[in-house]
Formats: structure tokens, C-alpha cells, sequence
């Protein structure tokens, strides 16, 4: 066993991009000196005897990094993915022989924390410039040219720092105006900054948690968090501050210095259980200050706990989750703030999935099957109880007050799918004598079909078809009505049926979509819409392509309010047509559209316009690796609309655009 002690040249290196150089010393093998140098995560070897063999293999760290060798024409080197830990190494050289692994040499080496690495690994700039102006306006009859500029840049890195790897990323654009607006010109739009190293992580800027709950869900912020996870992944701590609203700009900073807009919490996860790996608990916490635009502050706390796990052989997926909140919606102090309580219970089964015969680590097979004629089932159900007074910083977009039901499945075999479900909610949970309490009932069902093609056989003359066809209801009723409130009783329905087919070049698909709304209250209209479309795509080359949609909607209503009778029908039309070509490769393109519409009633021509639009650009750019592309454009539209519906008056106006792109 060979030994090698790895020590620094020098480390004054910081003011070079922080490139740290390591050498190794002089160690005895085979009575001859061998020196290894270890610089900006590339280890480097000498190319003696040894290593002009056939067939070699380099372990590092009992990792395989055989792919990561370049031989040169003095040494071998090993480019690292990640740079070396502050801990022993060894590197092991091994060769093939008659299909055994002999090993040839073995070296130990440390490295100190004043021998890491940190060097700049990339660093990317992407920068978008443009400017446009109008030439010809028929609305205004100034001849100024009135400028409009638009800039962005998106700046990217990646660092290795000692352990830590370190990614970076920050918008920036550019605001003529920002002097109206109290900005800089210049100014910083989202940007985030991610630090990992071994089990931590921490990321700083603009992110949002990724678990979810009834506490926190889809909050993205500018913020501060930080996770860990044991080496198994079985544990997981994170902890976090964020600010409660949506802000950028380099004036905010990192967005935590305003107390009254700050939320603080933790996030754990766990699986107790070694014996069963599918069981999660998760636990959150949270408290924190909003503060409104009418310089109100909201405060409270909220926390949840919840816990998922997968039974009968992984076809049964439970979760559930109970939580708390304490809110005070206007900062009158605690005898303002309200307790509020929510949990949910979600139950998915899939009898038919197939899984190994091992009991004590079943797993899915169902994707191991390549027929593609297996069938797939599966069963949903979902209770959700959220009482009028629950509310969360972290998740404001969750409807409180409410108590719903959800049952569904979803069936799938050869190409059918098909999908029903039925959702029972209620508001005012607390059945509050002074509100008007609403059950909701929706029905949906979908049924869609795509022939399946066997051996990709070449399809059939109007292509590969997809049909679909799907209902929805809606229905919502006044439970306890109190007095002096509107009874609310109607019902919303659709249904729909849909056709596309595709071939090699060229596309079409048709719609028919139907929908009915009955009030039998009577507060508002009972309405009736029919909806046809057709369109249709061709490519005629790869620079060429047409495409056409027609649509006619049918709308009638009818009023029984104050006991008469009132009805209407409108009629309304569209069609859209669009094209692009290059009149000269890879440089002049032109795009064209037109569009029509028309609004009728019976016997009589409300309205009808048109309008027509030309555009070209001339791009610069040779191939698709050039980082310099300017393009320069000239868009042209002329309208016209007529209206009939008091006295025919007719409407023409036209405008010439024109501008500068560049991107690099």
C-alpha cells in the first residue's frame, strides 16, 4: 500500500476566482518517486508503467470514476463531479483480466480544510434587449416616435466552495420609468442562491417549501430556509423565514428585515419504522405578521401534523392530517384572536397493481408488463373539515368554512379511460343562525378513447384518433335560510364531446360543447349555450405552416322575474386564420393572420369586423449556437368593424410597428 500526503502549494489564491491548488508530495513506489497534484476537482496522476496498461479501472472513494478518465500524453486525469470532503480518500487502480479484477496499486491521502478547492465552475449571462415603436397610427395624429425599451438579464453561476457546491441565479431588467416609480433603472427581479453540502441545504432568495399541508402549501416567497436529512433519509428537519408578501427589488434586500411582513417556522419529517418505509409523518409550524395594503396587520400561528403510509402490499395509500390555527385578522391582541381547527383524510386503493411476491418489501410491477392491454383502476376518497375561523399565513388561497366529500375513480385499459367523481361540500359548518348556510353537489365524468395502433402501423387516411366525451354538474341550495336572504337554488350543467385527429403532416379536430344554467329562484337568467368548433393545422414544409379555426356559439336566455316572460338569442361567429413562411433561409420570415367575427340575432346583423395582420423579421442569427442574435421586425394591422345595432356606423383604423430585438 502506497501512502500520499496531499498539502497546498500556497494560500494565496483567493483573489483568483478563490482557486485553491493542491499538491501532493513525493511517495516510494516500485522504488521510483510519484507525485500527484490535485487542482480545481481534477486529480491528476503521472503516467508511469502502471498505468499504460490495458483495460484498467479507477475506484475512488469505492466509487466507479472509470468514465471520468482522460489520458494524456505525460498523465492521467480524473475530473470530479464534486469536489473532494475534508476526510481520508483512496484511490484504487485495478485491471481486467479474463474477466477478474486484479488490483495494481492503492493510495491513501487526506485532504485539510485549508487544501478544498474553491474555484468558479460556470458562469452564464443571458441578456435580452428590445426596443419598438410605432410608425403609422390612425388614432393619433402626431408624428413623434414615441420609443418603448424593454430589457432583461438572467445571471447564473456555480461554485465550489470547501464542501459546499453553491448555484446561483438572479433576474434583472432594465425600467426607462423608474424614476415615476421609485426604482432603480436597474433592477433585481427574483433570484435565488442555493447552498448544499453533504445532508444541508440552504437556500436564499425567492422558493418555496416543497411539502405541502393545510398550513403551507404553494407559498412562494423571498426568504431564508435550511434542510438536513439524515444519510438513510429518514429524517428531515427544515427550518424557515420567509416574508408574507410578493416583493423584488434590490430595496427589499432579502426581504426578513420588516417584522411586520415576516413568517417563521419549522418543517420535520420522520419514518419511525424501519420494518415499513412507506410510513411518513410529517410535522409543521408556523407563525408570523401580514401586512395588508391598507396598512393592517394580520398575525397568527397555525400548525398541523400529519401522516401517510401504504398497507395491503402498497394497493392502499392513507394520508391524514389534522391542524390549528390562532389568528387575529386586525391586530387587536389576543382577545381578538380566533382558534380554528381543519384536518382531512385522503384514501387512495388500486386493487389490481401488481407487485412482487416478497411480503417483507413489495413493490410495483405493473410497468414490468409491456402489452399495454393491463388494466388500471383506482379509487379515491377525500374528507376535508375546515371550520370558519381556521386561517393560515402561509396557505390564505384555503377555503375556510367548509366540509366537503370527494369520491372518484379512474379506469384504464387498451387506450379507454374513463374517470367519474362526486363532491358533496358545505359552507357555514358551524350552521351560524346568521348566514346563509349552501350545499354544493358537482358531478364530473370523462371518457376518452385513442385507438391503440399495433406495431405502429402506418394510420389510417384522417390519421391517429382521440375521442373524448365528458358531463359536469353543478348544483348549489340554500340549507338555513335566514331571514331577509336570497334562497339560492341552480343548477349548471355541460357536456361535451371532442374528436382529434393527427397524421404525419397535417392535423384536425372538432368540438361540440353544450350547457345549460337553471335558476329556480329566479335572480338570475336561465341560459342555454351550444358551442361548435373546427380546426385544422398543415405543415407543408419545415419553415411552412397553415392553420384555420371556426367557431359558432349559440347563446339563449330566458328571464321569468317580476312573473314575465323574457327571452334572447345571439348568434356569434369566429374564424381565425394563421400562416408563417421564410422568404429567405434562416434570415427573413413572414407571418400573417386574419380574423373575423360577426354577432347576429334573428333576423337582424349586430355587429361584424375584420382583421388583417402582416408581419416580418429578419434574424441574424447563422446556427443555433451563435450566442450574438439580433433580429429586427415590421408589423403592419388594418381593421375594420361595423356596427348595426343602434344605426350602422363602420369603424376603420390601421398601425405600423416596428422594432429591435437582440439576444445574447
Amino acid at each position: 500500500m502506497h501512502s500520499i500526503q496531499v498539502k497546498p502549494l500556497s494560500s494565496n489564491t483567493k483573489w483568483i476566482l478563490f482557486s485553491i491548488i493542491i499538491l501532493g508530495v513525493l511517495f516510494q513506489s516500485n522504488g521510483q518517486a510519484i507525485e500527484i497534484s490535485y487542482q480545481d476537482g481534477v486529480l491528476t496522476i503521472p503516467l508511469k508503467d502502471e498505468l499504460r496498461k490495458n483495460n484498467l479501472q479507477f475506484e475512488l472513494d469505492t466509487v466507479d470514476v472509470t468514465s471520468l478518465i482522460q489520458f494524456t500524453k505525460n498523465a492521467v486525469k480524473i475530473t470530479l463531479v464534486k469536489a473532494l470532503g475534508l476526510r481520508s480518500h483512496q484511490l484504487k487502480i485495478y485491471q481486467l483480466i479474463k474477466g477478474n479484477l486484479q488490483e495494481l496499486s492503492q493510495y491513501d491521502f487526506n485532504i485539510d480544510k485549508t487544501e478544498l478547492p474553491t474555484h468558479l465552475s460556470d458562469f452564464k449571462i443571458e441578456t435580452s434587449l428590445s426596443a419598438a415603436t410605432t410608425l403609422l397610427d390612425s388614432t393619433k395624429n402626431s408624428p413623434h416616435l414615441d420609443w418603448s425599451f424593454d430589457a432583461n438579464s438572467v445571471i447564473s453561476s456555480e461554485w465550489q466552495i470547501d464542501e459546499w457546491t453553491i448555484d446561483t441565479q438572479s433576474d434583472l431588467f432594465f425600467d426607462k420609468n423608474y424614476r415615476n416609480n421609485n426604482q432603480h433603472m436597474i433592477e433585481l427581479g427574483d433570484y435565488l442562491i442555493n447552498a448544499s453540502m453533504d445532508n444541508l441545504s440552504i437556500q436564499l432568495g425567492h422558493h418555496q417549501i416543497p411539502d405541502s399541508s393545510l398550513v403551507l402549501d404553494g407559498f412562494h416567497q423571498r426568504g431564508l430556509s435550511s434542510t438536513w436529512h439524515s444519510d438513510a433519509e429518514d429524517k428531515t428537519l427544515t427550518g424557515f423565514v420567509f416574508n408574507s408578501q410578493s416583493i423584488t427589488g434590490f430595496r427589499n434586500g432579502l426581504g426578513l428585515g420588516n417584522k411586520n411582513a415576516r413568517i417563521i417556522g419549522a418543517n420535520a419529517k420522520f419514518k419511525p419504522f424501519e420494518d415499513h418505509e412507506d410510513t411518513e409523518f410529517n410535522l409543521m409550524s408556523l407563525q408570523g405578521k401580514h401586512q395588508m395594503q391598507s396598512n393592517e396587520i394580520n398575525q397568527g400561528s397555525a400548525w398541523s401534523i400529519s401522516a401517510k403510509s401504504k398497507l395491503l402490499k402498497q394497493r392502499l395509500n392513507i394520508e391524514t392530517e389534522l391542524a390549528q390555527s390562532l389568528f387575529d385578522p386586525d391586530s387587536q391582541g389576543m382577545s381578538a384572536k380566533k382558534a380554528g381547527r381543519a384536518y382531512k383524510l385522503l384514501m387512495y386503493y388500486n386493487p389490481l397493481l401488481k407487485v412482487s411476491n416478497d411480503d417483507e418489501n413489495p413493490k410495483d410491477t405493473s410497468s414490468d408488463d409491456s402489452s399495454g392491454d393491463v388494466a388500471e383502476i383506482e379509487f379515491c376518497l377525500e374528507k376535508r373539515w375546515i371550520s370558519p375561523s381556521f386561517y393560515s399565513l402561509a396557505n390564505a388561497a384555503l377555503s375556510n368554512d367548509l366540509d366537503s366529500q370527494l369520491v372518484s375513480a379512474t379506469y384504464s385499459k387498451n387506450g379507454l379511460s374513463l374517470s367519474a367523481s362526486l363532491e358533496m361540500q358545505s359552507d357555514n359548518v358551524k350552521h351560524d343562525p346568521i348566514k346563509n348556510t349552501i350545499n354544493n353537489k358537482l358531478i364530473s365524468t370523462s371518457l376518452d378513447y385513442t385507438p391503440s395502433n399495433p406495431d405502429n402501423a402506418q394510420p389510417q387516411a384522417w390519421g391517429e384518433p382521440r375521442f373524448g366525451l365528458s358531463f359536469s354538474s353543478s348544483e348549489q341550495k340554500s340549507v338555513d335560510l335566514p331571514k331577509g336572504e336570497e334562497e339560492i337554488d341552480k343548477t349548471v350543467q355541460t357536456i361535451e364531446v371532442s374528436a382529434d385527429f393527427t397524421y404525419d403532416t397535417w392535423d384536425w379536430n372538432t368540438r361540440l360543447s353544450y350547457d345549460t344554467s337553471n335558476d329556480k329562484s329566479g335572480h338570475t337568467n336561465n341560459t342555454t349555450n351550444t358551442e361548435l368548433s373546427f380546426g385544422i393545422h398543415k405543415q407543408f414544409t419545415e419553415s411552412t405552416q397553415v392553420s384555420a379555426q371556426w367557431q359558432i356559439d349559440k347563446q339563449r336566455w330566458k328571464s321569468t322575474a317580476m312573473n314575465v316572460a323574457l327571452k334572447d338569442d345571439l348568434t356569434l361567429q369566429l374564424l381565425i386564420l394563421d400562416g408563417s413562411t421564410q422568404l429567405i433561409k434562416d434570415k427573413l420570415n413572414l407571418s400573417g393572420s386574419m380574423t373575423w367575427s360577426e354577432q347576429r340575432r334573428p333576423q337582424q346583423l349586430e355587429q361584424r369586423s375584420n382583421t388583417v395582420a402582416l408581419g416580418l423579421s429578419w434574424n441574424n442569427q447563422k446556427n443555433s449556437t451563435q450566442t450574438f442574435s439580433p433580429e429586427v421586425w415590421l408589423k403592419g394591422q388594418y381593421s375594420q368593424s361595423e356596427d348595426f345595432f343602434a344605426m350602422q356606423t363602420r369603424t376603420k383604423t390601421y398601425q405600423l410597428m416596428t422594432g429591435l430585438s437582440v439576444a445574447f
